[in-house]
Formats: C-alpha cells, sequence, structure tokens
C-alpha cells in the first residue's frame, strides 16, 4: 500500500512538473552526482531517459556568454545557502531558450556544503515578450513626433523624448 502510494505522489508530482514547464534536480556536492526529474530533459532541448548531466557538462549546455554569471550565481548560493539566476541555454538543435533556475543548499553538521537541491522553469516566452516591450519602447522613443499615454483620470504616465522636446 506505501508503495501504490509513493507512485500515486511520483505521478501527480510530473504532472504538475510538466504542466508548469518546471524540472527539479538534486546534486550532491561531495561527489559530484546529479538525479534529475524526467521533465528535465526536456527543458534543455535533449532527448528522453538523458541522465543529469556532471557540474563540467551542464556548463556547456549554458549560452557561453552566461556561463561566467551562473558559475558566480551557484558559488553565491552555496555561500548564502539558497539563491536564483536566469540564463540562456543553447539546445542541440541551436535555438535559445530561458532559463530561471532556484535552488537550495544543505550542509553537514560541520557547515561543509554537500547537496543543492532545485528547480529549472522554462521563461523563454516572458523574456521573449520583455524583448519585444523594451525594442518597442526604443521605437517610441526615438519618434520625432510627442506620445503621450495617460490613464482615465488624465494623468501622463509616459512620455517619449518627442515629447520632451515640446
Amino acid at each position: 500500500m506505501a508503495e501504490e502510494s509513493l507512485q500515486e505522489s511520483e505521478a501527480r508530482l510530473s504532472l504538475a512538473t510538466e504542466a508548469v514547464q518546471i524540472g527539479i534536480w538534486d546534486r550532491n556536492l561531495i561527489a559530484n552526482t546529479c538525479i534529475w526529474s524526467a521533465n528535465m530533459e526536456l527543458l534543455y532541448g535533449l532527448p528522453s531517459n538523458t541522465l543529469c548531466p556532471t557540474f563540467e557538462d551542464y556548463f556547456n549546455l549554458i549560452h557561453p556568454a552566461d556561463r561566467e554569471s551562473v558559475a558566480a550565481s551557484i558559488a553565491r548560493m552555496i555561500e548564502e545557502g539558497k539563491g536564483s539566476t536566469e540564463y540562456r541555454i543553447v539546445w542541440p538543435d541551436g535555438s535559445l531558450h530561458w532559463l530561471n533556475c532556484k535552488g537550495q543548499v544543505y550542509y553537514n553538521e560541520i557547515g561543509q556544503p554537500i547537496r543543492l537541491i532545485g528547480t529549472n522553469r522554462d521563461i523563454t516566452e516572458r523574456k521573449l515578450a520583455e524583448q519585444k516591450i523594451s525594442e518597442q519602447a526604443a521605437l517610441l522613443d526615438i519618434a520625432t513626433d510627442a506620445i503621450l499615454v495617460r490613464d482615465f483620470q488624465s494623468q501622463i504616465l509616459f512620455w517619449n523624448q518627442g515629447a520632451e522636446r515640446m
């Protein structure tokens, strides 16, 4: 009965993580080994049943320009006990995707970090929307016409550089 309950719990967790595009990982910092949930390989564009990579192989999945900041974020996580970071990954097909990584560190009785557990979530859609908004804001700023955005109480919420020149 306990085995059946465990299987049902694992099935619910798997369904939930797939629905929200979150993967779970658990890295042993002493042995440099890792296990991850079944949908982690999907977040990295890897084939099904891909094992969790070593730290070295993991960094090869990260966009080269983001590797240094991710390494610094992991070091900060280990020092502070928890943290998060966002970074780009390069899928084997060459496409770029964004992940948000949150981690929690566990220490042994003498304060040595021994385990890092966390989640990864696909945030590609959010990052693409942010990029589009940023590009549109830049276009508004280079427009020579005055552009004002007001709320329903006629308070000005935004004006571009064209409006500043008036």
